[in-house]
């Protein structure tokens, strides 16, 4: 069933949006928007978790929302070798359904996928992600950052999702 606003989103941890609104039908759809994308010079921690030595990244923002209810900010920092990825991002915000994030990684980068390390903050929202999310500064927002890394261990992504904090859980499931 398809959600008819945005309420309490359930977002399992190492996924990019619920799973009830990856269908892109009806009035209301997931609309990914660019904010930018650039070749930037990364910052020590970037590079130590990335496990890279030369200093640029491609750096990719994006907005994602829900109709016209704004979602999340998420940026992005990957090497720059990546072939194509300009391209493969693009089919992937526009196909009709958004992928579970194993399958994202695998098209994105050509290579299996091994997992994520994720933490989670919330923390205060400051000026230019409250202008785009549609809350007050200040706001507590929630904080994703994931590294994703494919089967052989080795760090392709690491990333940085803010969501707002009045509509969204991070949900963690185990198995036995």
């Amino acid at each position: 069933m398809e959600p008819r606003c945005v309420s309490d989103l359930r977002v399992p941890l190492g996924e990019l949006i619920p799973p009830e609104l990856s269908a892109r039908t009806g009035d209301q759809r997931i609309e990914v928007r660019e904010i930018e994308h650039a070749i930037v010079d990364a910052t020590p921690y970037v590079r130590e978790r990335l496990e890279r030595v030369e200093s640029q990244m491609f750096m990719l923002e994006q907005l994602v929302s829900y109709g016209d209810e704004p979602l999340y900010v998420r940026v992005g920092y990957l090497p720059v070798d990546v072939p194509r990825l300009s391209a493969r991002v693009i089919e992937i915000d526009r196909g009709a359904r958004i992928p579970p994030l194993g399958k994202v990684f695998e098209s994105l980068y050509g290579v299996p996928f091994g997992g994520h390390e994720t933490v989670v903050e919330a923390v205060p929202c400051e000026p230019r992600t409250a202008r785009l999310l549609g809350v007050p500064e200040g706001d507590p927002i929630l904080l994703r950052e994931m590294l994703t890394r494919d089967a052989d261990g080795v760090p392709w992504e690491l990333s940085y999702t803010h969501y707002r904090g009045d509509i969204h859980t991070l949900v963690s499931e185990g198995a036995p």
